[in-house]
């Protein structure tokens, strides 16, 4: 990072803030196991893992060229593929991502946590980041089972309702905004974008391993509420006042 041919007199700030912010970043978020919500500077949630925000610590590291402290993160979710195995919803799929809100040890936090699902297809997405800037076979290896068992998670999450002729997700489920009634949301549009487009990246893995594309995620992906680019913002949700009143 190199602004010193810059004549703006903001440049140089900018330039310490960036390398500042970069060093930051690194220190605290490629450690062995991922880190908490808020990076180590202070404790949040108990010091626990957040898989919601490995997103944001994270995928900068592949943006900056920096792939091998990604890897570091990944390489913990690579290590507890077996439990994910092990957990629901593997009574359908061969996996579930990721915990929202973990220990070193992988055990699921009590509580709702397990009704937050936004995050599960963020390990597909950062897998993508790190084939686009090393598009080789022995990367597509490396991180072929940790997109696959992801994508299968994700597509046996969702359930088919034949009256409309779509896929839907929830309820139960706490969405992104965490505002909402559990019990009673159902097809969160954030959610539902995102489900497809790493449905449709999972895909584009089987073939370039050579491998035919799954016909379930095809129909995941072509009867999805958000297939035509148009969906409500959350169907079938209460406001849940008791948030107003934590902030």
């Amino acid at each position: 990072m190199d602004f010193s041919g810059s004549t703006d007199p903001r440049a140089k700030k900018l330039e310490e803030r960036i390398i500042l912010s970069r060093y930051l970043m690194a220190v605290q978020e490629a450690g062995d196991t991922p880190p908490q919500e808020t990076g180590l500077t202070c404790s949040t949630w108990y010091g626990k893992h957040h898989s919601e925000m490995i997103w944001w610590h994270t995928a900068q590291f592949a943006l900056w060229g920096n792939d091998a402290l990604l890897e570091k993160n990944l390489a913990w979710f690579q290590a507890h593929l077996p439990d994910a195995r092990a957990s629901p919803p593997a009574a359908d799929s061969r996996a579930r991502a990721g915990p929202r809100w973990s220990g070193p040890d992988d055990r699921e936090s009590p509580g709702g946590n397990p009704l937050i699902v936004w995050n599960q297809p963020h390990l597909i997405y950062l897998c993508e980041l790190l084939y686009r800037n090393h598009p080789t076979p022995e990367l597509l290896a490396r991180y072929r089972d940790l997109v696959l068992d992801t994508a299968d998670c994700l597509a046996a999450m969702v359930h088919f309702n034949p009256a409309k002729g779509a896929y839907e997700l929830g309820p139960p489920l706490w969405i992104a905004q965490e505002i909402y009634d559990q019990s009673m949301s159902q097809n969160p549009s954030f959610e539902l974008a995102y489900w497809r487009w790493t449905l449709g990246v999972a895909q584009q893995w089987r073939e370039r391993l050579d491998l035919p594309r799954d016909e379930k995620w095809d129909h995941v992906i072509a009867q999805s509420p958000a297939a035509s680019g148009k969906e409500r913002p959350l169907r079938r949700a209460r406001f849940e006042s008791r948030h107003l009143r934590q902030y």
